[in-house]
């Protein structure tokens, strides 16, 4: 509001006399003046013109002050109108004050006590204006801003449909290509060829992982979030036994909590946020260190949830990389032949993300890594 309406008063009174003198006074302290003296010019003076402050007199021609002041506030809950009476008595008083008038004076007026109470009645008045309007306007920009959600997920389901239909192709070329090589390895080949011919073949293995972690990605927006009571722990032994093979020839200890409580969980994606976590612990451990993977949790009573962790007594990350390495494609630079595609992170992070739930790492270079992923408690219910 600005600063010339909120000096705004309008007097509805048909007392010419106290009128002028009412006004004399109140211009004085920089106060607007409006002057009616009946209920219609009353309603259309509000109707026309914002005014924080009313005066209004009990005994008017034509409709009483009450029924003004119920019509007023009703129509404009945030004005604050001043009853004023020469009648005064406790029931009129109590009438006027049940129907939300700011305050009740007795005529003769007293002038100080009036300056006063009109004061704090325009504070109020502008404090519940401005507030009526930063609601609007968040109001607003919710709108606005649920309409520009709604078009980025239309285009994250553009891109994700977009990265599938790409990924599928690419991965049925890859299996024809993958084909012939076959073939050919199977012909007779002097050293060299067949050099060249493993590093193809390591090289569509590569692609191939690329192919399938693309696919993984654009699938985590789709897949439909069926959700059961389901076990941590058993997913993770499950992982466990299914280890690839070139990961178990390392002879890692894995500890796993056997107290995990149970949670709401899609049980494909809980298996996939697990199953990234622990295999992305055992790539990353030094050559010259027997791998160690805890998985366990604790609670956050604070938050109210759960906090899964997988830790591990691996190369650990400088805390530049903490976040980038949830970014899609991101590996450390300085770790030797890395395993995988740096995709795996990026997958944990958008699943937890879908949840609306947070993940995080703690690490330091040469001291291993925690993951650690918040999981909502499932309401319990009333017997």
């Amino acid at each position: 509001m600005n600063s010339e309406l909120s000096r705004n008063i309008l007097i509805v009174e048909d007392d010419e006399a106290l009128c002028d003198n009412l006004s004399d006074i109140l211009e004085m302290e920089n106060y607007i003046i409006k002057i009616v003296g009946n209920a219609e010019d009353a309603y259309r003076a509000i109707e026309n013109s914002t005014f924080p402050v009313v005066l209004l007199d009990l005994r008017l021609p034509g409709q009483s002050g009450t029924t003004i002041l119920k019509r007023i506030k009703k129509l404009y809950p945030d004005t604050q109108v001043i009853i004023m009476t020469a009648h005064a008595s406790v029931e009129t008083a109590i009438d006027a004050l049940e129907q939300d008038a700011f305050a009740y004076l007795r005529k003769p007026v007293n002038i100080k006590e009036l300056i006063i109470t009109i004061g704090r009645a325009s504070q109020d008045a502008i404090f519940k204006m401005e507030k009526e309007l930063l609601l609007q306007q968040l109001t607003v920009a919710n709108e606005k801003m649920k309409v520009q959600n709604r078009e980025l997920e239309e285009r994250n389901d553009d891109l994700a449909s977009f990265i599938y239909t790409v990924s599928h192709e690419l991965k049925s070329s890859l299996v024809t290509f993958q084909g012939y090589l076959q073939f050919i390895n199977e012909m007779e080949l002097d050293s060299n060829l067949r050099g060249f011919m493993k590093r193809l073949q390591v090289t569509t293995e590569k692609m191939g992982s690329y192919i399938k972690d693309l696919l993984q990605i654009s699938r985590v927006r789709n897949i439909i979030q069926e959700q059961k009571i389901v076990k941590p722990e058993e997913i993770i032994r499950e992982i466990i036994e299914d280890l690839p093979p070139g990961i178990k020839r390392k002879d890692a200890d894995i500890i796993v909590d056997d107290n995990f409580p149970e949670v709401l969980y899609n049980p494909r994606q809980m298996k996939q946020v697990f199953e990234n976590l622990i295999t992305n612990a055992l790539n990353f451990i030094d050559n010259n260190t027997k791998p160690r993977v805890e998985a366990g949790w604790y609670e956050d009573s604070i938050e109210n949830k759960y906090v899964f962790f997988i830790k591990d007594n691996g190369i650990g990350i400088e805390q530049a990389y903490h976040n980038k390495i949830f970014d899609i494609f991101q590996q450390l630079g300085d770790i030797p032949n890395p395993e995988g595609t740096g995709v795996g992170l990026s997958i944990v992070k958008r699943i937890i993300n879908r949840d609306q739930e947070k993940i995080w790492v703690e690490s330091e270079k040469g001291k291993g890594s925690s993951f650690y992923f918040t999981v909502k408690k499932p309401i319990k219910q009333e017997n």
